[in-house]
């Protein structure tokens, strides 16, 4: 345990000054791009001043009473209501836009820290202590055994990160913009975003099944497994789908609702003052605390998929009843319920806490272009306004001079 916490505190470290030194850059980038419109800004407000200035002989000839009532307020027209088509379409870019950082996120993850996941799924099939687990895995071949099934990982942990992503930032939009669920809490947007990746990770099995697999017995249960489905037992490949999908919710919404929560509230900044201006440290612990909510949580469901997919190999048709029996069998309810669990709690918190400030940073990142965006069009609107206000006006002046 000692060692994983260094192991937390220096990736942590590499990860905050990464952020820092692209905050640094992105901050100067845009602190550029103000000044920028700051300085069209000034230029554009002077010739509208200058050409509000030029005396005009016709403009005294308009009655106050008939002045357009644009001229006299500054206050803009209230935004038209959002089509359901806008409201799907903005859904669907905030999904992307915490989608991909979250894809990016969870790759990273998979890198450094795979050989962590492989000793967790080990003691969960066995029921061994970390220290047995990782002897055996790194006697059983080093460092290249401890990430047996990497490639598969790699292809599921992105993809898996980026639908538990994109479903909790574009479900939490779509649910907020439609009129019958804007009164809906953080709770019920959770369960539908939880549901989604549920049945998502379903369709991921095959994947999930074969790194499972890899991870526990090594090659040569990945081969037995291949020959079972080269004979046609292609199910066997779903082996823990439904627990799968189970533990999945069950993580899921604990996670996502007790990282909302305190993403949303100030409760991080008012019990460790500490933290505040500091968003990748108050993001870690979010992170960490959202992560022993959902492993206490799920972890049952965990053990019983993860040792139906290892027996699955060998033993075709296992039931879950039959797999629950056999984890009673060797460690009671205790292994049920506890099995790699302080591993998994201290192991998935750092896992956390690396996704969380890389997802998070990255995703902040993403979203700055936009701002300027929008900084740009309220540095523009002004200048449009008076423009319009001149036109409008010009415009009554005429029509008052024919008129008469």
């Amino acid at each position: 345990m000692r060692q994983l916490l260094i192991v937390a505190v220096l990736l942590l470290a590499c990860v905050d000054k990464t952020l820092c030194s692209i905050n640094v850059i992105n901050n100067n980038t845009v602190a550029s791009d103000a000044t920028e419109l700051d300085e069209n800004v000034t230029t554009s407000s002077l010739r509208s001043s200058s050409t509000k200035l030029k005396p005009t002989t016709t403009a005294s000839r308009t009655p106050a009473s008939r002045t357009p009532a644009s001229v006299h307020t500054d206050e803009a027209p209230a935004a038209a209501p959002k089509s359901g088509k806008e409201i799907v379409q903005n859904a669907i870019r905030k999904a992307i836009g915490g989608g991909v950082p979250g894809a990016i996120a969870g790759a990273v993850q998979v890198l450094c820290l795979m050989w962590l996941r492989t000793v967790i799924n080990y003691q969960y099939r066995y029921g061994s202590t970390f220290v047995q687990a990782l002897s055996h895995l790194y006697g059983s071949g080093g460092i290249p055994r401890l990430y047996s099934g990497l490639g598969f990982a790699l292809i599921q942990a992105p993809l898996s990160r980026f639908v538990s992503t994109a479903a909790n930032d574009g479900v939490h939009n779509l649910i907020q913009n439609l009129e019958w669920t804007q009164h809906w809490g953080p709770g019920r947007e959770v369960v539908v975003a939880a549901l989604v990746v549920g049945l998502f990770r379903m369709l991921l099995m095959p994947i999930d099944t074969s790194k499972t697999v890899m991870q526990i017995e090594g090659e040569k249960g990945f081969a037995k497994l291949m020959s079972q489905v080269k004979k046609g037992k292609i199910h066997l490949l779903y082996a823990g789908s439904f627990a799968n999908a189970a533990s999945s919710f069950i993580s899921h919404w604990p996670w996502f609702y007790t990282y909302n929560r305190l993403s949303r509230s100030e409760a991080i900044q008012i019990l460790l003052p500490w933290t505040a201006g500091r968003d990748s440290l108050r993001n870690a612990l979010i992170g960490f605390l959202s992560s022993i909510v959902s492993d206490t949580v799920a972890n049952f469901m965990r053990v019983i998929k993860t040792t139906k997919q290892a027996l699955s190999a060998t033993n075709v048709g296992i039931t879950y009843a039959e797999t629950i029996s056999v984890i009673l069998a060797v460690d009671g309810l205790r292994g049920l319920f506890g099995r790699g669990l302080r591993t998994r709690i201290m192991g998935n918190a750092l896992q956390s806490i690396l996704f969380t400030v890389i997802w998070r940073g990255l995703a902040q990142r993403w979203q700055q272009p936009k701002q300027v965006e929008k900084d740009e069009e309220q540095y523009l609107a002004p200048e449009e306004l008076v423009e319009n206000e001149r036109n409008e006006t010009n415009s009554h002046v005429n029509s008052e001079i024919e008129s008469s």
